[in-house]
């Protein structure tokens, strides 16, 4: 009689003002329900244990009310904007869909809210990246590619920044490089489309060390590089 677990349909306000209306055990919102900021607004639908938004849902946020850090800017949720995914303890985390005015912005994996694991993220011109991140930021091994689904940049990252071996494509052919905190840095290797040597070059902090060498693909490519990599460097 003392470990009854008693489930009914009912409504339980939060000491924030929020209120959830789904299934009730021993009083606590357990199971399926609807949680309501205090202006009547929904908040979240989905899965809830012992008052907690756990296993899967649908997370509305309200306006200006969560942020990440995006090339060190911050970007805000509106009204209407959510999150589809997966729940444990209150947070997201898991597999999960984060959609910013009807669009997807990031699509991946979620540890107590952050960007963290494997997922594909999209830039504000619709260029987007897929690969590793941590901490709401790229992190590991990843690719860039533009808005048309052609890849820009395969290599490593670290904090945000392409950091270790990369490969830099553009329209003619692509380059190989050492990256430290998104430079270019000491000799590399560019090659055709088709795999043909053409040159090797040597950078130092970004900058190439006899810019008369600088060939008109070449030229091109760190046209491109410049003005459509500066963003997220």
């Amino acid at each position: 009689m003392g470990n009854c677990s008693c489930e009914e349909q009912g409504k339980y306000s939060y000491p924030n003002g929020d209120y959830f209306i789904g299934t009730l055990r021993n009083k606590i919102p357990f199971g399926k329900g609807k949680l309501y900021y205090e202006n009547g607004d929904i908040k979240y639908e989905g899965d809830f244990v012992k008052g907690k938004k756990q296993g899967f849902g649908k997370y509305y946020f309200s306006d200006y009310n969560w942020y990440v850090m995006e090339n060190n800017k911050k970007f805000y949720f509106m009204k209407g904007d959510y999150y589809f995914g997966q729940f444990f303890n209150d947070g997201m985390h898991g597999k999960g869909i984060i959609y910013l005015n009807n669009r997807i912005k990031y699509d991946g994996d979620f540890v107590n809210n952050k960007f963290t694991g494997f997922g594909k993220y999209y830039f504000e011109n619709g260029d987007y990246y897929v690969g590793q991140l941590k901490d709401d930021m790229q992190h590991g091994k990843g690719k860039i590619y533009d808005k048309n689904g052609n890849i820009r940049f395969e290599g490593e990252f670290v904090n945000d920044h392409m950091n270790g071996i990369g490969k830099l494509y553009f329209e003619n052919g692509y380059y190989i490089s050492q990256f430290v905190n998104g430079k270019m840095v000491g000799k590399g290797k560019l090659y055709s489309n088709n795999g043909a040597f053409i040159g090797e070059y040597y950078f130092i902090n970004g900058k190439m060390v006899n810019a008369a060498q600088k060939e008109n693909s070449l030229s091109n490519m760190f046209q491109y590089f410049g003005d459509r990599f500066h963003g997220y460097l």
